[in-house]
């Protein structure tokens, strides 16, 4: 399951449109909102769909490999379009209703992200344990489960950062540690996808290393 190397790119044109942003040199608009959140909600549909493909290898049901798959992109799709119908008009200072309503609305779909992130990787952990490990005899992914135990809160950290930085005077900075966060939980990503043909490609069945 490699990261295709559009994402990576991704977070570093978001970066540096951030950062021309902070430094003025790109003037507000519509337009620059528009395209600085339509790549924000690339990344996290495509980050969220990346932990979507990995566990659905382990899923032998097409049907619910499907119910996963569009279900997790019809919640996000739908915490976007809600983004961009408040987000924008509140950075267009439309009026201090949308304002005053983008600065809870702002942190609670950030905390939704980082639920679903962690319940996604929680039902890996479990799918692992229970098919591979308990019912397979396959000891050998006991590696990968640990892995994935404590790289979560690695990743789950960076969820709360950008949460964090939201209290920031300027409200606009967090938006430039985003890219950031998210190439680590992109790494974070391809590291779980080698250790998947690592551990799948050996051939001590029962080996608990």
């Amino acid at each position: 399951m490699p990261v295709p190397p559009d994402r990576p790119m991704m977070c570093l044109i978001f970066a540096v449109i951030c950062w021309l942003y902070l430094t003025r040199d790109i003037p507000p608009s519509f337009w620059f909102f528009f395209c600085i959140l339509t790549t924000w909600a690339l990344q996290v549909q495509f980050l969220l769909q990346i932990i979507v493909n990995r566990l659905c290898i382990l899923l032998p049901d097409a049907k619910t490999r499907n119910w996963l798959r569009f279900g997790i992109a019809g919640i996000i799709t739908a915490i976007n379009i809600s983004v961009y119908n408040i987000w924008i008009p509140a950075k267009l200072q439309i009026s201090q209703e949308y304002h005053d309503i983008n600065i809870w609305w702002d942190r609670c779909e950030k905390c939704l992200y980082l639920v679903i992130d962690a319940l996604l990787n929680w039902y890996f952990i479990r799918t692992v344990k229970q098919r591979l490990i308990n019912h397979g005899g396959l000891k050998k992914y006991n590696r990968l489960v640990r892995f994935n135990t404590q790289i979560i809160f690695v990743s789950l950290s960076m969820d709360a950062l950008i949460i964090g930085m939201m209290s920031l005077r300027n409200d606009f900075v967090y938006m430039q540690f985003h890219p950031v966060a998210y190439t680590v939980k992109l790494n974070i990503e391809m590291a779980m996808s080698n250790l998947i043909t690592k551990v799948a490609k050996d051939t001590g069945r029962f080996s608990s290393s």
